[in-house]
């Protein structure tokens, strides 16, 4: 008798075949075994899982967002507040200009207002960055830098 490849093969595979069939039948042949109550837990088990597990990730997801947005919001004031004295300190500059090219006192009413103003818009500054070492870092050299700049306008 001579055997060829295809049937050698066939046979290893129908073989397989012949296990996933009796694995199935068994697992088929179980189920009808249990009580209903028994099936009706595990349908209601699985799906519960399932809601549950979808709940949880909702939940973790939802938590991560809320603090982006958080972060998104206190960078969004940090930036206002560091524009807002950056605007002072300009406006300083503008009004002693003015008064340089002009010699007109009223050129002056902006540089009054940035000098009574730009302590208190440092100062929300320096509140805002506590707890960020390199941002406290930076609005002290920022309140140098202003202080520097307000003394040459002085002068």
């Amino acid at each position: 008798m001579v055997f060829s490849t295809d049937t050698c093969c066939m046979g290893a595979s129908a073989r397989t075949l012949a296990q996933v069939s009796d694995e199935r039948h068994l697992v088929r042949r179980r189920w009808w075994k249990w009580s209903l109550p028994a099936k009706s837990a595990h349908l209601a088990v699985v799906p519960a899982l399932a809601i549950l597990l979808a709940l949880a990730s909702l939940l973790i997801v939802g938590r991560s967002q809320n603090a982006a947005d958080q972060a998104v919001v206190h960078a969004n004031e940090v930036q206002a507040s560091s524009e807002g004295a950056l605007t002072l300190l300009i406006d300083a500059e503008t009004g002693v200009r003015g008064y340089q090219a002009t010699g007109e006192v009223s050129f002056l009413e902006p540089y009054d207002l940035a000098l009574a103003e730009l302590p208190s818009s440092l100062s929300a500054l320096s509140v805002l960055v506590v707890g960020e070492p390199a941002q406290v870092t930076r609005v002290h050299q920022v309140e140098n830098l202003t202080a520097s700049e307000l003394a040459t306008l002085a002068s």
